[in-house]
């Protein structure tokens, strides 16, 4: 086999390994979540990061008795599909005048619009929960 091939071989190698350890750490978190939300409260103490013996499902009959899950799934449905239909409907009637009806201003909009997809989302994530806590 030449060097070439076989240093390619083990870089890949590497990557891979790499990738599979970094999917990992993304990944089991979630895990924990899952399974620690299977367990009853005694399990999640003794044993916190792995499966245990002690699985139900009594935690997710409590949370959606105590927590009214069926009205607020109807919300947020409600509000996305709403919102989700008035966004669209604005783009589309500013993507059409923008690109059919050239005025002086329209290059102006076009950028601006395209200059606020360069802030990132995390950069104001701050500042709106902090509003969002007030109000």
């Amino acid at each position: 086999m030449k060097k070439a091939a076989k240093n390619k071989k083990t870089q890949s190698l590497i990557y891979g390994c790499l990738a599979a350890l970094v999917g990992l750490v993304w990944v089991y978190p979630f895990v924990i979540v899952v399974v620690n939300s299977l367990k009853t409260k005694r399990g999640i103490f003794s044993n916190p990061l792995w499966f245990t013996h002690d699985f139900t499902v009594d935690n997710f009959k409590t949370a959606y008795q105590a927590l009214d899950f069926t009205h607020s799934f109807v919300n947020s449905v409600l509000i996305t599909v709403g919102s989700v239909v008035v966004i669209t409907a604005i783009s589309a009637a500013a993507a059409y005048a923008l690109t059919r009806h050239q005025v002086r201003m329209s290059s102006v909009v076009y950028y601006l619009c395209a200059a606020t997809m360069l802030i990132p989302f995390q950069s104001i994530m701050i500042l709106l929960s902090v509003d969002v806590w007030r109000a």
